[in-house]
């Protein structure tokens, strides 16, 4: 088959190496466009197209899919399927109507989290369940029919990148057994039911900040759906810090009206006052250095954290 693939980022980049290791025929690959990344702002071509031009496989990385000159081009390419895995942009239906496969890998259970964070709610809503899903793309967000579903059980310490390395794999699997249906003209499908719908939408830095007047339960589980990258983060004094590990602590004295104090410092952690309970923080990022330890951090920075100190 001639596969047509569309993707951008780490997560799909794994599963177009799968692709290719396992032979399969990708005839041109979609990804976005070179954005300027790093101190030096130099322009940095997605993971895909770097892949993508290692095997010399013909790249385009349009702004708009709608343009009828992008969508000529796509046509001529007569592709058997066309396969999109966290791509980025739009797909009209003129560009879904290309081939007769248009087929989407969402690392969620659909319905539940439509849209583009799906690794990363199920963590912050405190999920105890994710998956992977194989759907049919329609016009309509995430609402195709389902061709593949596979539920897992998220771990209670279950982070952002743990659920991204178990997802993969099991992403990789279910989509060859698509691939494969397609070929034997086996594929079924299973409607969505719209009213078990919810949606993750977009992250901007800004949702990845830290509040201090949620319970160190929902600060727990805001800090795994973002560890280790991006992370989320608090000010002191208005240096960002990263938190890239915590745990929630029930056996202090509560006391609400001091949330985001700092309550106690040992070497195994800060213990930090939320609105429900206390936050023990036991790994961060201070800006401009590297990851470390509570233990390294008050090493070389115990001036910084004493207790009766704000977190913000």
């Amino acid at each position: 088959m001639k596969i047509l693939f569309a993707g951008s980022n780490d997560f799909s980049n794994a599963l177009l190496k799968a692709l290719l290791a396992q032979g399969e025929n990708i005839i041109h690959v979609l990804t976005q466009a070179d954005k300027p990344a790093g101190r030096g702002r130099h322009a940095q071509a997605t993971p895909v197209k770097e892949t993508a031009l290692a095997h010399h496989i013909p790249v385009s990385t349009p702004t708009t899919l709608r343009d009828a000159t992008v969508q000529a081009e796509l046509k001529a390419l007569n592709a058997d399927v066309l396969l999109v895995v966290a791509y980025g942009l739009l797909l009209p239906q003129a560009v879904l109507s290309l081939t007769p496969y248009p087929i989407n890998v969402h690392p969620s259970l659909l319905p539940r989290w439509r849209g583009a964070s799906p690794i990363e709610s199920p963590l912050l809503a405190g999920d105890t369940t994710s998956g992977v899903t194989i759907m049919e793309m329609v016009q309509a967000l995430d609402a195709g029919p389902l061709l593949k579903q596979q539920a897992i059980t998220l771990a209670p310490d279950e982070t952002r990148d743990s659920l991204y390395q178990r997802l993969t794999p099991l992403s990789i699997e279910l989509l060859n057994a698509t691939l494969n249906d397609i070929r034997e003209h086996t594929v079924q499908k299973t409607m969505q039911d719209d009213a078990l719908a919810c949606y993750a939408h977009k992250w901007t830095k800004e949702d990845l900040r830290l509040n201090w007047s949620d319970s160190a339960v929902q600060l727990d589980r805001h800090i795994r759906a973002f560890a280790t990258t991006p992370a989320a983060y608090t000010l002191l004094e208005d240096t960002p810090i990263k938190i890239l590990r915590a745990h929630v602590d029930d056996t202090l004295e509560n006391n609400p009206n001091n949330a985001g104090h700092l309550c106690q410092v040992t070497r195994q952690g800060l213990w930090v006052q939320t609105a429900a309970h206390h936050l023990c923080i036991t790994h961060i990022q201070i800006a401009g250095k590297k990851p470390m330890s509570i233990l390294d951090a008050l090493n070389g920075y115990s001036h910084w954290f004493t207790v009766g100190r704000t977190f913000t």
